[in-house]
């Protein structure tokens, strides 16, 4: 199934929730993000908002443990069935302001920007950062 397919299907089967958010369907991007992670020696990343996966994918096969961190339970299992060949993942449903993750992770994800997200981020320890 196309990954516009899965989008639409998923937004058809359900009560939207606005959580602000936004689904990748250029490849473009998610090549660029796998291809920035090889300039790190780092050998766990962590994706915020796996969604569908689309970058999940990528990252996958740069044969790196990929936590990817997805808060929406549907997405969830459509990302367990769409990556479920990999060992080198592990999928974690849930909200990513409340996950521990190793601090030598590389955290990466295709995040838009809106003053909601920001509301939330409001008063969130970065790690003096």
């Amino acid at each position: 199934m196309r990954h516009v397919d899965l989008i639409i299907s998923f937004l058809s089967k359900r009560k939207w929730k606005i959580r602000g958010q936004h689904f990748l369907i250029d490849e473009r991007p998610a090549k660029k993000i796998s291809q920035l992670t090889s300039l790190f020696s780092i050998n766990t990343i962590v994706e915020v908002g796996a969604g569908l996966g689309f970058i999940t994918e990528k990252l996958l096969k740069l044969r790196k443990f990929v936590i990817a961190v997805e808060i929406e339970r549907e997405l969830c299992e459509i990302l367990r069935r769409k990556v479920e060949e990999y060992e080198n993942l592990s999928i974690i449903c849930g909200d990513i302001l409340k996950i521990r993750f190793p601090k030598s992770s590389l955290i990466v994800g295709c995040l838009l920007y809106t003053s909601d997200a920001a509301d939330e981020l409001d008063g969130v320890d970065l790690g003096g950062r």
